[in-house]
């Protein structure tokens, strides 16, 4: 072999590398955005129903907290299932809010298609249907573009973003940022296409130190969604489960809606 060979061959590995990299960061983009705990059974609520979407092959269980008609909705966030609710509700139910819960396609006791993008708007469209009425969505984290979501199709009286994302691409890629994310990547979730078109009261909530989802996409989806209320919290991504955040969250969906919210 010759040496001019040799040298192509040290000089295109790199390039081979990359390439491959791409190729193995397309295949696993779906564990990569999509981590899922094993599924475990949902406890504590007062009621669980199983709903079928009509459009797609999604099913996933919605679950009730609380006596009092549904005021919340939650969705939730990365590496957790609906089973995990029931440590969020009480900020809720104690103020007399009816808690409920939708969990995302593909994951915990759902069945049928997912996780994708697609698959979780469509169980969390047949979840609202099932709930009824025009509660306020919270969503954290992958949830607070569902929430979103619903919010931009009528569904919701108002809306709670928790450590939310302008889109989850733009999250990839600047993690990501060696390589080709927007052309790679198959669930966007492009929270910021619609955002200043959202006309529900908001509320972003985001923690200065989040290194999942940087602070600066609270900030922006703040100036982008029109007369949202954004609070800075010290902490990192999971003020979702902070006992005091839940409860300036109840406290603010309370001032919003009432405690009757139907």
């Amino acid at each position: 072999m010759s040496w001019k060979r040799i040298a192509a061959m040290v000089a295109s590995a790199p390039m081979v590398l990359w390439l491959s990299a791409c190729v193995l960061l397309y295949f696993a983009q779906d564990l990569l955005l999509y981590p899922r705990p094993a599924p475990r059974p949902i406890e504590g609520a007062r009621r669980v129903d199983q709903v079928q979407s009509e459009q797609t092959d999604v099913e996933v269980p919605v679950a009730w907290y609380g006596d009092a008609p549904t005021g919340v909705v939650w969705f939730h966030g990365n590496g957790e299932q609906l089973a995990d609710s029931v440590y969020m509700a009480p900020p809720f139910v104690q103020r007399g809010i009816g808690f409920s819960a939708i969990e995302h396609a593909g994951y915990g006791l759902s069945a049928g298609q997912g996780p994708d993008e697609a698959s979780i708007l469509a169980g969390a469209r047949a979840g609202m249907e099932r709930i009824g009425g025009k509660p306020a969505c919270v969503g954290w984290s992958l949830g607070s573009g569902v929430a979103a979501r619903m919010a931009s199709e009528g569904r919701c009286s108002s809306l709670v973003l928790l450590s939310p994302y302008k889109a989850i691409v733009d999250v990839a890629a600047d993690q990501y940022w060696m390589f080709p994310v927007r052309a790679l990547i198959h669930d966007g979730y492009e929270t910021r296409s619609f955002a200043a078109d959202l006309e529900v009261p908001t509320l972003i909530v985001h923690g200065r130190s989040d290194r999942l989802i940087p602070v600066e996409h609270g900030r922006a989806l703040a100036q982008m969604i029109p007369d949202a209320e954004y609070i800075e919290v010290e902490g990192g991504h999971l003020i979702g489960g902070d006992a005091e955040v839940l409860a300036r969250v109840a406290e603010w969906v309370v001032e919003q809606n009432g405690k009757a919210i139907y």
